[in-house]
């Protein structure tokens, strides 16, 4: 153990070592971080320098390169002689400057861009060559201004003369101009628009640019756009047009009187007329204007009013109101106030009323309100329409479909209310459905709500052509699907409802019609001769087969329409011309019969590749076997092979249509009637086919089993049994004769030509020759008859 002196001394000692060595440690470091700044500062300053020089040299580069691009460009545009600008026309090529408004030049490469104080100033134009594309695009405008002039005079034309014509050629002289000038608009936007781009693709780096013009642009589209308003509205107006004359029935009485000053007179032919006409359904040209004359009304002239004048008080004239669909005669009670009117000279005439009919005690029924749309909606009325122009219009003609179309669409964009398209619409599609693999659940109430609206309009309005149209549609359904009593009856209403609305006449030939009718409606003509003739047509056939009256008309002037391609429904009309009426006018036709024995001869040579009509015309057929079979048995019999021979063609017209299950109601009324007539013939070749008819009953029964179907099969088998039973009591007659045995001398048979052999004469025999037996060789009896017995008879007298 150390005395404590020296312990504390050298503790001391350590502590200043220690403090020694951490003042030289600090006094070193300080010292190098001091040589480290100045060498640091030593490098920043010399790099520095580096930079600048490095800078001061590229400047001075840059500023030479500038200057030798800048005199490179200037001789460029001093080489190329070059102006400002270029502006590219239609006709021409124009070049000039800019100049500021003191008229100083302004050089490129030498001035600023122009700005805002400057102007375009035009050197110089030139035309372009015959082969540059814009003298192409020149043309093509030439022509559209020509035809753009040509638009502009129709419109003035359109402006005077409202007619649907004067639109329909304001449509066609500016469909051509609107044509040329969208393509002519197009081109010229089109080569401004890729030279623009080509130009500043190429120039865009040496200062060159280019541009397309907006103001040109703008001008030619908005001539394009002004023309197609154009168009657009004349086809909006050609379009009310035809709305407004498809219509015309819709219109007050307001209307009606506002044209009464227009009536259009016209008499009857002195020529006496037939009650049919020939085809007239080809545009006729319209009777010469009567002349008229700037005087007052005077008696000598009403005495020319074809009402009025002497000798011309006819009760078959007739008066038109095409507005409001109203057709009578002259000597109807509506009717004479009107001529009372015009026969007294007067200015404001009554127009066709009826005038004090009752003593207005109660008030028309209002009509109900009904919405087409919660029946069924536009895609059901397209696909049935489809389904009804393809397999029934065909046979029948009777509307037409771009028509149809129109209004049906039309209908739809405001559904509510009621209108007269309503019935055909609902006709057509309960037709449809009938027809269709997919019937419409709702084809009941079609029927019902088209019978409801059609009813209503018959009371309280007069018929226009689709009320007459929609009548002849649910005479057709009436008919594929109800009692006889039904559709004969829907035929002879529809009958009546063409009367109503003058559709037996032809408007020239009703002695006032008044508005006055467009002149030269050929749609209007065509649409009535359609409607009268098909509705007479299926009035006749249906009242022949049932055995009922049908509708007459005293004089009928309407002319048929002519066949067109594809439809059947003139040979429709053809047929029920061709049948007699069962009213016998002794005066007209002394022998019914012979009537009946020409109709059939007629039916028999219409030939037709529809399988409806040839069904139809076997229907006819044993209509008429039926009458000559009630009248006579002699005629019945005498064109039984007539009757028969068109009853076989229907059994494979029934057949053809079974297999596309396409229900026409005599696809199985055809082949049962036929079956009748077999039997009424009842000979041994009619029998014969009495297999053939029942085997396509029993598959007719099995591919629609319907109780109708089921009920035809089963009574003609009760009526093959009942002529079998018949046959068997006959041969039961004829068996149960005496059974007593023969005599030895059996009966005289004669030849197959009808006529006794003559005698086989030996000419070389030795004996004389007998004239008298060579002369008339029925004195020989029979070689059957025994040789004794005639030597016996030569050799004695002939007692015959």
């Amino acid at each position: 153990m150390a005395p404590r002196g020296v312990a504390s001394d050298a503790s001391s000692l350590a502590g200043h070592a220690s403090s020694a060595i951490h003042s030289a440690g600090s006094a070193a470091e300080s010292k190098a971080t001091s040589i480290e700044s100045a060498v640091q500062s030593e490098a920043t300053s010399i790099q520095s320098a580096a930079i600048s020089k490095a800078n001061s040299a590229l400047a001075a580069v840059e500023t030479g390169l500038v200057k030798v691009v800048d005199k490179v460009f200037n001789g460029i545009i001093s080489e190329l002689n070059l102006t400002d600008f270029y502006a590219i026309h239609i006709s021409t090529t124009c070049q000039g400057v800019y100049k500021f408004k003191n008229g100083t030049d302004i050089t490129p490469g030498n001035s600023s861009l122009p700005g805002k104080g400057t102007h375009e100033h035009v050197d110089s134009c030139s035309a372009h060559s015959a082969l540059d594309p814009m003298s192409l695009v020149r043309i093509l405008y030439w022509i559209a201004i020509v035809f753009t002039g040509a638009a502009f005079l129709l419109g003035i034309a359109g402006i005077v003369l409202t007619s649907r014509k004067v639109a329909l050629w304001n449509i066609i002289g500016t469909a051509p101009a609107f044509c040329l000038f969208l393509l002519a608009s197009a081109v010229t936007h089109g080569i401004a628009l890729g030279a623009a781009k080509l130009i500043n693709f190429v120039g865009g780096d040496v200062g060159i640019a280019g541009y397309a013009g907006h103001k040109f642009l703008t001008l030619t589209w908005s001539v394009t756009a002004l023309l197609l308003v154009n168009m657009l509205l004349w086809t909006l107006l050609d379009w009310l047009g035809r709305a407004i004359d498809e219509k015309k029935t819709r219109q007050d009485d307001k209307v009606a009187s506002a044209h009464e000053q227009h009536a259009g007179p016209c008499e009857y032919p002195t020529t006496k007329r037939t009650s049919i006409v020939p085809n007239g359904d080809l545009p006729q040209p319209p009777p010469e204007p009567a002349l008229v004359e700037l005087t007052p009304p005077s008696i000598i002239k009403l005495q020319k009013h074809p009402l009025t004048a002497p000798g011309a008080r006819f009760h078959h004239r007739s008066i038109l109101d095409p507005v409001k669909v109203r057709f009578v005669r002259a000597n109807s009670a509506i009717a004479f106030p009107r001529i009372l009117g015009m026969d007294l000279e007067s200015e404001s005439i009554p127009r066709l009323h009826s005038f004090a009919w009752h003593t207005g005690i109660r008030a028309e029924p209002a009509e109900k309100t009904f919405d087409l749309s919660t029946l069924l909606t536009w895609t059901d009325v397209q696909r049935l329409a489809k389904v009804y122009f393809k397999l029934v219009n065909t046979e029948f003609g009777l509307l037409d479909e771009l028509d149809f179309t129109e209004q049906a669409a039309t209908r739809f964009t405001s559904p509510a209310g009621q209108s007269d398209v309503d019935t055909v619409v609902l006709g057509v599609a309960a037709i449809g459905s009938f027809f269709s693999p997919d019937p419409h659940a709702r084809e009941t109430e079609f029927i019902f709500g088209a019978a409801d609206i059609l009813m209503q309009k018959s009371i309280t309005h007069s018929p226009t052509a689709n009320n007459v149209a929609a009548w002849i549609l649910r005479t057709i359904y009436l008919r594929l699907c109800s009692r006889p009593h039904g559709s004969f009856l829907c035929s002879s209403i529809t009958m009546h409802q063409a009367e109503a609305s003058g559709l037996h006449k032809e408007m020239q030939t009703i002695a006032v019609v008044y508005p006055a009718p467009p002149t030269g409606d050929h749609k209007l003509g065509k649409t009535r001769r359609r409607l009268f003739w098909i509705a007479r047509a299926l009035n006749i056939i249906l009242s022949f087969e049932y055995g009922r009256s049908r509708v007459n008309f005293d004089v009928v002037t309407t002319n048929k329409f002519s066949p067109e391609r594809g439809s059947h429904a003139h040979q429709f009309v053809e047929l029920a011309d061709i049948l007699p009426n069962d009213y016998v006018d002794r005066e007209r036709e002394p022998d019914p019969p012979a009537a009946l024995g020409n109709a059939l001869t007629k039916i028999e040579e219409l030939q037709s590749d529809s399988a409806f009509i040839n069904l139809l015309k076997a229907d006819l057929a044993f209509a008429i076997y039926r009458r000559l079979w009630l009248m006579s048995l002699t005629d019945a019999k005498d064109r039984a092979e007539s009757v028969i021979s068109i009853g076989k063609a229907a059994l494979a017209a029934s057949a053809a249509l079974l297999e596309t299950r396409t229900p026409w109601w005599n696809v199985v009324h055809a082949p049962f009637q036929f079956l009748c007539v077999v039997l009424a013939v009842g000979t041994p070749k009619s029998l014969s086919h009495i297999q053939e008819v029942m085997a396509l009953l029993h598959k007719i029964a099995l591919t629609y089993d319907t109780h109708m179907c089921r009920e035809a099969y089963n009574q003609a088998a009760a009526l093959v049994k009942m002529s079998r039973k018949r046959k068997e009591k006959e041969l039961d007659a004829l068996y149960s004769g005496p059974e007593a045995a023969l005599f030895d001398d059996p009966p005289s048979v004669g030849s197959s030509m009808g006529m006794t052999e003559a005698p086989n004469l030996d000419w070389a025999m030795d004996l004389p020759f007998d004239f008298d037996i060579f002369l008339n060789p029925s004195l020989i009896v029979s070689s059957q008859q025994g040789h004794g017995a005639a030597e016996t008879q030569f050799n004695g007298h002939l007692g015959f």
